[in-house]
């Protein structure tokens, strides 16, 4: 049994590139690291398993064995076990790594082997039958492309349906670990990466027996190549907003692990960048031996990967896309180029790309229903396969990162670059070796790979309040005011009695990268729920000021936090100044609460969370704790702060938005006193546009119909630029 086990462990090691021990390991039991999160075990599984994933029609949890075999998880009055559905023998998939649903079909990714020296990419379908059977037919295979007998035969992993449900979305890993020779012992000399591997494609959904061939100009031209220069997105995942994401673990070299935003077109950089960072062997002269990044530990040091190389590959001049910007403050560990050091990116103010190196970012899923909490509302999550390790240690993991945990990432669009950013937070840990995970509601289901007893377990996250029409606070926004300080809004002639829009806020929290050049102030009526000490904090882009009555009225209102210079989304511990001292409330009493911003330009924030006599953080503050201060009017659509502004009054320029909240269709109703042209568009609250259209203006009313079946439930900011104008509106789709 000893030996059955480390040989699966192998097996997964050497399909996710990883350079790690494979003894057995103590089992762990894992732990949440929060009061308002529940992990519970639901049942044990076998060794070797590799992907999880619900099954629509049954509402079941299936999971895979990278044996071929897939089980389904059944539930007999809370005690789950699971029967075994299919095997190699029904799919011809030997080596299985991935599977997705679409209604009754299920699809399954993988590999086998075509002969001595090549492999065999291979997706089969099974469709359900009345039976209670699968049909199973094979969607697609590969041409042969070059195996090696090394640990990087990462192969055909990751699948994702696209959220029109027309494409599958598949991940190719590399053959190499850093573009070096793999020869298999000289049986395909000179052969480094091939058309077929290190790529995302994209074929029909409604595919069958088609053949990818390993021709770049043929992939290309027959529009299956999607995006090249992708290491081994071992999971594609699609976020509520559409985008497509992967994550994937860079080389044996301590270049940090990625997170990637796939885009059509667009290149990735492997393998001549990993991780931000440039591959040293393309450069003549490269000496291993003084290489700090490069651990004599790992696979391939040990191997002789790593070699001076005068034919290395050119960089072919293209463009690289970089990952996903990690802001912390975990996950984010790195090792200095220039003296091997271990630092932490967050406290280094380095933009890392992405996670700390061998953490190997897996089972990323995400919030699609708005279900959660404001603090995880919408957001996405990840999970790190690898173990830490102490920076002196002789065994490869992600330094002094736990590794083996669940992540909390926050996505925040950067215009500037046109890429995201996330923050992170730890969870949860103490998983063994997590290999994929499933979001069913409030529910996270985590599949491990490792430790002598694998399980599935289930992580329950706090639900979103239920909370009423009048549960909400209050955001005045006044535009074209310059500078940085909060003094700036308070002497401005505007304040406090002309704000350019007034809107809802359903928490304690404004909509990221609201605009430049403005100040704001956010009040209204906080309710404890119970009698006690209260800690208040706030954070905030690029100054503000948190202000707390001894009761409802203003007259009595202090200032109990302030941010002096710009924070993170949801940093509250930069400065000391963010967090109040414990104040004594009681409970179900009003007491007014107040909080100024000033932003100058670039990214801004405002948020204000505190901390319950219980100890628990709300982060941030959410709706069933506020009451407005002033009711906002609902009809008109208000000009933002880049454009110029128009007065409250003009109702020639007056725009409607029309059923709010909407499900399938948004109504948009306005009046031009000329005839011109124009755009419509909506964004997200992470800044994102979604939606976008070039439209003609009438003189006289203008009526526009906007299908808004496809954006999932949540907030958006519906935009109407006219007449040298911008018009915005928050709109709440169902």
């Amino acid at each position: 049994m000893k030996a059955n086990l480390q040989t699966k462990l192998c097996l997964l090691v050497l399909s996710l590139g990883l350079c790690l021990t494979t003894g057995l390991k103590a089992q762990n039991v894992p732990v949440a690291l929060r009061s308002d999160i529940k992990v519970t075990k639901l049942l044990n599984v076998p060794a070797g398993c590799s992907r999880l994933a619900r099954d629509p029609v049954s509402g079941h949890l299936f999971f895979v064995n990278q044996n071929g075999n897939v089980y389904e998880v059944l539930n007999n009055n809370g005690t789950y076990s699971s029967v075994l559905r299919a095997s190699k023998a029904d799919h011809g998939i030997t080596l299985l790594q991935g599977m997705a649903f679409k209604g009754k079909s299920l699809f399954l990714i993988g590999n086998r082997n075509a002969d001595s020296i090549s492999y065999e990419g291979r997706i089969a379908k099974g469709v359900l039958q009345t039976s209670g059977k699968r049909t199973w037919s094979l969607v697609m295979t590969t041409q042969k492309y070059g195996y090696t007998n090394t640990a990087y035969n990462h192969g055909y992993s990751g699948m994702a349906v696209s959220p029109d449900s027309n494409y599958l979305f598949i991940s190719s890993g590399s053959r190499t670990d850093h573009g070096e020779i793999q020869t298999r012992k000289g049986l395909a000399p000179g052969l480094r990466e091939e058309p077929l591997t290190s790529a995302i494609f994209r074929i029909p959904i409604n595919s069958a027996n088609l053949t990818l061939p390993n021709d770049s100009a043929k992939l290309a031209s027959l529009g299956y190549l999607y995006a090249d220069g992708t290491r081994n997105s071992f999971d594609l995942a699609f976020g509520p907003e559409g985008n497509l994401y992967g994550c994937e673990n860079s080389g044996d070299r301590d270049d940090p692990d990625e997170l990637n935003w796939i885009r059509q077109g667009h290149f990735y950089g492997f393998p001549w960048n990993l991780g931000g960072n440039v591959t040293p062997m393309q450069f003549a002269g490269y000496n291993p031996a003084a290489d700090k990044l490069l651990n004599p530990n790992c696979n391939g040091a040990k191997k002789g990967f790593f070699y001076n190389d005068p034919n290395y590959p050119k960089n072919p001049g293209r463009v690289f896309t970089p990952g996903i910007v990690n802001l912390g403050p975990d996950g984010a560990k790195f090792r200095d180029a220039t003296t091997g050091a271990i630092l932490d990116a967050n406290q280094s103010g380095l933009k890392m790309t992405t996670f700390t190196s061998h953490r190997s970012p897996l089972g990323l899923v995400f919030d699609r229903d708005s279900l959660l909490t404001d603090e995880f509302k919408g957001h996405g999550f990840i999970l790190g396969w690898t173990a830490g390790v102490t920076p002196t240690s002789t065994e490869i993991g992600p330094f002094s990162d736990p590794g083996q945990d669940l992540l909390h990432i926050q996505f925040i669009y950067d215009a500037t670059t046109d890429n995201y950013k996330i923050q992170t937070n730890r969870i949860a840990w103490k998983f063994n070796n997590p290999v994929d995970a499933e979001m069913v509601g409030n529910s996270i289901y985590v599949l491990e790979y490792g430790g002598s007893s694998p399980k599935i377990w289930k992580v329950d996250l706090p639900l979103a309040p239920a909370c009423g029409s009048g549960a909400y606070i209050t955001r005045e926004q006044y535009s074209n005011i310059p500078g940085k300080l909060v003094s700036d809004l308070t002497k401005n002639a505007n304040y406090p009695n002309k704000p350019t829009t007034t809107t809802k806020l359903t928490s304690f929290e404004a909509p990221l990268n609201a605009g430049e050049n403005f100040g704001a102030r956010v009040r209204g009526f906080v309710t404890p729920p119970t009698t006690g000490n209260y800690t208040f904090f706030i954070a905030a882009d690029d100054a503000a000021e948190l202000w707390l009555s001894t009761d409802a009225t203003t007259t009595h209102k202090r200032k109990i936090a302030s941010v002096a210079t710009s924070t993170l989304s949801r940093q509250y511990t930069k400065f000391s100044s963010q967090k109040s001292v414990a104040i004594a409330l009681k409970a179900n009493t009003k007491y007014y609460i107040e909080a100024l911003q000033k932003e100058g330009t670039a990214g801004d924030n405002l948020s204000v969370s505190w901390q319950l006599p219980s100890g628990v953080m709300e982060i941030p503050i959410s709706c069933n704790r506020l009451s407005p201060y002033i009711q906002p009017a609902a009809t008109k659509l208000a000009v933002t702060d880049s454009l110029e502004s128009a007065p409250a009054d003009n109702t020639a320029n007056a725009v409607q938005v029309f059923p709010n909240p909407a499900k399938n269709v948004l109504n948009v109703k306005f009046n031009s006193l000329v005839q011109n042209s124009g755009e419509v568009s909506i964004t997200n609250f992470s800044g994102r546009k979604v939606y976008g259209s070039s439209i003609k203006i009438n003189t006289g009313e203008n009526n526009l119909s906007i299908n808004s079946s496809f954006l999932s439930k949540g907030i958006y900011i519906l935009n109407v630029v006219y007449g040298g104008k911008k018009y915005a509106s928050k709109v709440i789709i169902e």
